[in-house]
């Protein structure tokens, strides 16, 4: 049971962290409403609605060939992940896993910041609704994005001082890749949570969720390669050199977990905006 509780805790504690942030705001919001006082029929009135939004009902048109590429790019992860942990334990073969794991996150990266573009450019005819507010997965998304920026400036910085050209040259391709999709999604997703279906033809045609379903899978791979394959201190040897052992864990300690959830809570989002974005307002024609 040792061994087990060992070799299990670099993936488990990431979930520690995530369950006290979303605790942490949720208890936030209980804070805030605490003593407020409403409407009650206006309140019945939003329950009502509530519910009616949260009825089970799936309807998975217009998103079975992004769905099908984005089990295509998880199965691809999952075989990347295995060969990773293959080779990593051989001395001789852990240079070619490093660069197994960084080609990976560069091709995903490639793939779902291209997807994001398309599907902004899409989803553009659909209502807007400025007037919502911030809310709480909002800000628990720019949390998660303050990680992968952390993670990112300290692997690049590490990079540049590293006399290893082909290593350093992907380091710093995966690293800027990967800030400029986080950045890209993060802007598209707090864009999309306040679109919806303005015409009937929008509500029947659905433009973009084929790319919104799979980038919510895209997100369920990388969040895969974050919690198995970046963490991990074998995967980062030119940080490790250059920071040294115990200043590099406690830099991975901290923006590790909040990378690992901004792609968890990238899902959660996208899920969001894959049921709602594209069903009509009352009233609307």
């Amino acid at each position: 049971m040792n061994t087990v509780v060992e070799s299990s805790g670099p993936y488990l504690y990431p979930c520690s962290i995530e369950y006290s942030l979303i605790c942490a705001g949720i208890i936030f919001i209980m804070w805030r409403n605490v003593g407020k006082v409403g409407d009650r029929n206006q309140k019945d009135k939003q329950w009502a609605a509530k519910m009616k939004a949260n009825r089970l009902g799936v309807d998975c048109s217009n998103s079975s060939r992004g769905l099908f590429l984005g089990i295509f790019l998880l199965v691809a992860v999952v075989i990347n992940i295995i060969a990773f942990f293959v080779m990593i334990r051989i001395k001789s073969r852990s240079g070619d896993a490093v660069m197994v794991e960084h080609l990976s996150e560069i091709i995903c990266y490639v793939m779902t910041a291209v997807a994001v573009i398309i599907a902004f450019y899409k989803m553009q005819p659909l209502g807007f609704r400025s007037q919502r507010e911030v809310d709480l997965e909002q800000t628990l998304l720019v949390i998660g994005l303050f990680g992968i920026f952390v993670f990112s400036l300290l692997s690049i910085t590490a990079a540049s001082f590293s006399q290893s050209k082909i290593a350093s040259l992907l380091i710093i391709i995966s690293s800027v890749l990967r800030m400029f999709q986080a950045s890209l999604q993060t802007l598209f997703i707090l864009n999309t949570l306040r679109r919806f279906a303005e015409t009937k033809s929008h509500e029947q045609g659905k433009p973009g969720r084929e790319f919104v379903t799979f980038l919510l899978v895209a997100n369920i791979a990388l969040w895969g390669i974050n919690t198995f394959e970046v963490q991990q201190t074998e995967a980062n040897p030119i940080q490790m050199k250059f920071y040294g052992l115990l200043p590099w864990t406690i830099f991975t300690h901290v923006s590790s977990p909040l990378a690992i959830f901004f792609r968890f809570h990238s899902t959660v989002c996208l899920a969001n905006i894959w049921k709602h974005a594209w069903k009509r307002r009352v009233g609307r024609i």
